[in-house]
């Protein structure tokens, strides 16, 4: 039993030491993360994490334009648990920004793995589609824009948690759905944020016509749309709550 548990382990470990392999320069310091990511995204960890270690809550930066509120520009970091993960940690150095990026990437890897389960392709199948979108020029065309990286690390996890959503209605998926819609907004660009609403609305009307005639085979009435719709808003809801504070 424990070797299955471990065995079932072994392809995020496979996903994470690929990412780590396509951007070895990164993860080692060989090259540094250069333009916004240095001079917009790097002082403002920097001031959030000696903050945090003096044990301040960093809602205010006084050294940009006279007085700053972090906690009101999503671009900060402010809200995003991984940022929060790495400055309370680390006092946040250039090596942290990109052990920051790097999780991105894992984190990426990782959820693409997991649709490629919940589309029912073999782990080798899955790999490779994880590895692809790993690889992809997208990561390397925003490597500077960090609230354009942190979205994509996410997206992979809503695509597969609404997936599973439509095919078991379960609280449990809504509720991990809305930590992960969370993380994604958290840190999000605003056009990511709008490009989201127009996908989310075309995936709704498609796993509306994908599922319809299943569930009318095994709940009648449309008990069980009913039942998505319901755990659909829950998700909305659970998901205002957590970004109420911003």
């Amino acid at each position: 039993m424990m070797l299955k548990r471990l065995s079932s382990w072994l392809p995020y470990l496979a996903v994470m030491m690929i990412g780590t392999c396509l951007y070895w320069p990164v993860m080692t310091g060989l090259f540094f993360l250069k333009n916004d990511a240095a001079v917009a995204y790097f002082p403002v960890r920097l001031q959030m994490s000696e903050a945090i270690h003096q044990g301040i809550i960093p809602f205010w930066s006084p050294y940009i334009n006279y007085g700053y509120p972090l906690h009101a520009d999503f671009s900060s970091g402010f809200w995003n648990p991984v940022v929060w993960l790495c400055i309370s940690l680390f006092h946040y150095r250039f090596y942290t920004l990109h052990l920051e990026w790097m999780m991105y990437v894992w984190m990426g890897g990782w959820g693409m793995f997991r649709l490629g389960k919940a589309l029912h392709f073999s782990d080798a199948v899955a790999c490779a589609v994880a590895t692809a979108y790993l690889g992809s020029g997208y990561w390397l065309g925003s490597a500077e824009w960090m609230n354009w990286i942190s979205p994509l690390a996410w997206l992979p996890w809503l695509l597969a948690l609404g997936l599973l959503l439509f095919r078991h209605q379960r609280l449990s998926h809504a509720l991990w759905l809305a930590i992960v819609l969370w993380c994604y907004l958290s840190n999000a660009h605003p056009d990511q944020i709008i490009w989201l609403m127009y996908f989310t609305a075309i995936s709704l009307l498609a796993g509306w016509i994908a599922y319809r005639k299943s569930w009318q085979q095994h709940i009648p009435n449309h008990a069980a749309a009913r039942h998505l719709i319901k755990l659909l808003l829950i998700a909305a809801l659970c998901t205002g709550l957590l970004l109420a504070g911003s």
